[in-house]
């Protein structure tokens, strides 16, 4: 059986994985807590990459700057 494949469907499925194996939540957590993206993947059992593509593409980076340069 030839399976199709749908680059949509898998840029989407990516997309969900990221969330649900690290939620923004757990990511404001975190980098309130001062935690590198190495040690967030250690912590949560994923890669640097994704640690890191997650930090950026939720805006977890640029929320705790604005929040360091207020204080």
């Amino acid at each position: 059986m030839m399976r199709s494949f749908n680059q949509q469907q898998e840029e989407e499925a990516d997309w969900l994985a990221g969330c649900l194996l690290l939620p923004r939540d757990a990511l404001v957590h975190s980098a309130k807590a001062g935690l590198t993206a190495q040690q967030i993947a250690d912590k949560y059992c994923v890669s640097v990459k994704l640690a890191t593509y997650r930090r950026r593409i939720t805006g977890i980076d640029a929320q705790m700057r604005r929040r360091r340069s207020y204080h």
